[in-house]
This record gives C-alpha cells, sequence and structure tokens, in this order.
C-alpha cells in the first residue's frame, strides 16, 4: 500500500507514477470534504483499491457523503491528527467517545475494511497496546499500525516475537463474553478520561 499525497492538480500524475511501480492499495491522506476523496477515486479509476484515511474533523463529519464512493476498500481512521483536528487532548479521546462506534458501523454497511490508529506493545504506551487490541476486536477493525517499538534491534527475531504474542493476546481476548467486552469497554474508556484529563488543554487558535 502506498499512501500519496493529498488531493493536488498534478494528482493523476503522481498515481499512474504510483501504480507503474507497482501499487496494490493507494492510501488518500488529509482530505476534508467528500468530493475530494470522490475525485481520487475517479482518477484511480477501479486499477487498485483505495484506502481512505480519516484523520481529519472534515472527513468525519462529511463520512456518509463519502463512504459508499465506488473504488473504496477501506476507511482507516489516523487518530493522532484526528484528535489534533478535533481539538481534542490525548489520541485515544475519540475511541473513548464513541466516534469511531460510528465510523465502523458506516464501514461494515458499505462492505469496507476498517481499521484506526497505532498499538505499541502490550504492556506498553500510555494506554497499553493491550486495551488498545481489545477494542479493535469490539469494533471488528482488520487493520492496525504498529509501534516502532514492536522494532528490537537488539535480536533477528524481535520483531516476530512481538507479533505472535500480539496474535496470542487477540485470540485470548477474542474469547471475551459480550459482558466481558463491555465491561473492558467501560474500563478502558475510563482510563482515557483520566489520561486525557492530565493533558494541557489544546490550543484553541492554533492553526
Amino acid at each position: 500500500m502506498v499512501r500519496v499525497n493529498p488531493l493536488h492538480p498534478d494528482t493523476d500524475t503522481e498515481v499512474h507514477a504510483v501504480l507503474a511501480q507497482g501499487a496494490d492499495l493507494l492510501m488518500l491522506p488529509m482530505f476534508a470534504e467528500a468530493w475530494e476523496l470522490q475525485a481520487f477515486c475517479a482518477i484511480v479509476a477501479g486499477r487498485v483499491p483505495v484506502v481512505a484515511l480519516l484523520e481529519t474533523s472534515g472527513a468525519f463529519e462529511s463520512l456518509p457523503e463519502w463512504v459508499g464512493t465506488p473504488g473504496l476498500q477501506e476507511v482507516y481512521v489516523g487518530l493522532n491528527d484526528l484528535h489534533l483536528s478535533l481539538r481534542q487532548r490525548f489520541m485515544f479521546e475519540p475511541l473513548a467517545l464513541g466516534l469511531l462506534d460510528g465510523v465502523a458501523r458506516l464501514a461494515r454497511a458499505q462492505g469496507l475494511r476498517f481499521g484506526f490508529g497505532g498499538i505499541a506493545r502490550l504492556d506498553g504506551g500510555l494506554l497499553p497496546g493491550r486495551d488498545v487490541l481489545a477494542e479493535h476486536l469490539r469494533l471488528g477493525s482488520q487493520a492496525v499500525i504498529l509501534s516502532r517499538t514492536f522494532h528490537d534491534a537488539t535480536t533477528a527475531d524481535g520483531f516476530e516475537r512481538e507479533v505472535a504474542t500480539l496474535r496470542e493476546a487477540e485470540r485470548a481476548l477474542g474469547q471475551r463474553s459480550a459482558a466481558q467486552t463491555e465491561a473492558d469497554r467501560h474500563r478502558i474508556a475510563t482510563a482515557i478520561g483520566q489520561i486525557a484529563a492530565a493533558m494541557p488543554v489544546p490550543d484553541r487558535h492554533a492553526a
């Protein structure tokens, strides 16, 4: 998958060049309005599937207008830029507030893949990777970006070992009952709220 530049006057040329190098998927970042994604998909013209990187407040608000765009295969939520665009304190706040539930629901209704954010090692990160993984499973996510903590430069098999550990946790979390899943959702949302409350209030006048 290749993440290209946001839509610009030479997007057609850029797409042609990327496809000539063998890209299997194209990701469009930083769009804010439905017409931008629609224009991009028209340029790609079905040559490869498109992944919409939802990372602006405009893209979030206009989701119902573009989620059915022909050529779209996946909606991926970029939490870091999205939470900044929404003037929130912590990147996982959209998750705690239930915003991703609606995105996942609309994506599923269109038969699209859905994914979000990044994940640290199981016990790493302000919000432990295990909790992030639990929410991926609850929401039916099919994609996640692994953080740099997964790369252990001291051993040749560090990455493979950490991914295997993640897969083991995925299997265990997949065995939860509906009640356990809901209890985890509430606990994780509370933890996110506590982390966010300790962070500085975003500058409302920042660009």
